[in-house]
């Protein structure tokens, strides 16, 4: 018995077995799997690819979230596994919850889960990781984006966290093109440079390092660092 995908009739539907079919081209998608384990598919509309995970799929056709639930669990734990009784609509932090029990997540709790989510669609908004990382007092931004990727494919919007940690990425770059002054800390005029990176270079340093002196209002290498202002 194969339904309609919700947001795809009459383009696509699914079986109870997670067998997805084009309706227009009468085949069945062969999919793939995740490097995080989920078998997924590509379905189109309107000209647009959105990927989607199989288990999400059948979770919405086929098992009732009368609560309202965000995501998918897999009971067992095994990504590959999904009959629709190892299927059930669980919470965000609850999920999370059980991919650290399960030893599906090897990387250490290093926050709280119930912040997971949120901190999720702050990066859809286009706020820059390495600024929440260092909100949340994390040395790692790599290990943040590991686990915010992982989110975003669970929750089927791994190409809104693509294009959201792309956007901000490419503020932060626009950030630090603009002209820089460096003083002394007593106030003093040093130099005035091009950009953020430039000022790096002078210094031999990351310009990551400066701009967060500026950032925070904090002197770095013995200078304080401010915005040229036009």
């Amino acid at each position: 018995m194969f339904v309609d995908i919700k947001g795809f009739e009459g383009l696509y539907s699914i079986s109870p077995q997670g067998e997805i079919r084009s309706i227009y081209r009468k085949t069945l998608l062969k999919g793939w799997t995740e490097n995080v384990g989920y078998r997924a598919v590509s379905l189109w509309k309107d000209g647009q690819q959105h990927r989607r995970a199989v288990h999400c799929l059948l979770a919405e056709a086929f098992i009732p979230n009368p609560l309202n639930l965000p995501e998918v669990n897999h009971k067992d734990g095994v990504k590959l596994n999904n009959s629709l009784g190892n299927l059930e609509w669980v919470s965000g932090s609850g999920n999370i919850r059980h991919a650290f029990s399960s030893g599906l997540a090897r990387y250490s709790p290093i926050i709280n889960y119930e912040k997971v989510p949120d901190l999720l669609q702050e990066v859809l908004a286009g706020i820059p990781l390495r600024d929440i990382a260092s909100r949340e007092n994390l040395s790692e931004t790599s290990t943040l984006r590991k686990l915010l990727k992982r989110e975003a494919i669970r929750t089927g919007q791994l190409e809104a966290f693509q294009k959201g940690a792309k956007a901000a990425n490419r503020n932060l770059v626009q950030e630090r093109s603009h002209p820089i002054v460096q003083k002394t800390l007593s106030g003093s005029t040093v130099r005035s440079h091009d950009s953020i990176n430039e000022a790096a270079r002078t210094i031999d340093c990351n310009p990551a390092a400066i701009f967060k002196a500026m950032k925070h209002a904090r002197p770095y290498r013995g200078y304080t660092w401010e915005r040229q202002h036009a």
